[in-house]
């Protein structure tokens, strides 16, 4: 019974995913044509029209390439600046009274303060990265500290009291109790940093990205392209998360087995 079950929620969901998208896809081609004019409201059909005929050209890869490698830098670097600075936050009172003011910052300003900022000190092609970077460390860096400070401290004064080795208490006592909400961050963080990443693109004009075709669609009042160009950006955003996810649940579930084994 229980394994039919199991088996059986993957279908149910996909089934609701695509009676949604069913849904807001009648509701979107019925919109479209009620307003009559493509290049108000372009339709489903010929939005993934020129999204295929996008797919067949050279540069459309190019674009999707540079801004996915843009993204990838962003999120590796602020995954590794967010974890450091967790981890530091959470074990050092000083590093957390030092730092604590530059995540509320970085959380408060706008992201378009940023981007122009940005605009100002640097190369257009740097600056998506940097929004990334920006966009994903307060995030991992807030949830890796919070996860850090609410290990049980019973535990903690059992392994100080068997003087358990450094290693022996990562891998045993932090790692199964940081890990499941540092991974959703990170989850979380990658679908953040690639929306942040776009749009620095697009208000920077950065060339032969994702962001750039946007706005050169945008400016030549290409309704088409543009809604081609967002179709595709969700989809890659959507692909990208799924893939992380699946990483994510494959490395929780590694762990789990490692910690009743």
């Amino acid at each position: 019974m229980s394994r039919s079950t199991t088996r059986g929620n993957p279908i149910k969901k996909i089934i609701y995913v695509l009676i949604s998208a069913v849904f807001w896809t009648a509701l979107w081609d019925f919109i479209s044509h009620k307003v009559g004019m493509k290049y108000v409201l372009p339709s489903p059909a010929d939005t993934f029209k020129r999204l295929f005929e996008m797919m067949g050209e050279k540069t459309f890869y190019e674009y999707a390439g540079n801004s996915l490698l843009s993204i990838l830098k962003g999120f590796i670097g602020g995954a590794l600046i967010g974890t450091l600075l967790g981890t530091l936050s959470a074990f050092l009172k000083s590093a957390d009274i030092l730092f604590s003011p530059l995540n509320t910052v970085i959380k408060a300003t706008p992201v378009a303060s940023f981007i122009i900022l940005a605009f100002i000190w640097m190369d257009n092609s740097d600056i998506p990265v940097l929004i990334s970077v920006l966009m994903i460390t307060p995030i991992v860096w807030s949830a890796l500290k919070n996860a850090l400070q609410n290990v049980d401290r019973e535990l903690i004064e059992m392994a100080n009291t068997y003087k358990i080795p450094f290693f022996k208490r990562i891998t045993s006592l932090y790692l199964p109790s940081v890990l499941p909400s540092y991974l959703t961050a990170l989850v979380t963080a990658m679908g953040l940093g690639w929306k942040a990443g776009i749009a620095a693109e697009v208000l920077c004009g950065t060339n032969d990205t994702l962001g750039n075709g946007l706005l050169t669609a945008k400016t030549y009042l290409e309704t088409v392209d543009m809604f081609a160009y967002t179709a595709a950006i969700i989809i890659l955003s959507v692909i990208m998360e799924l893939i992380f996810s699946a990483v994510v649940k494959c490395v929780s579930g590694k762990e789990r087995r490692n910690g009743t084994a």
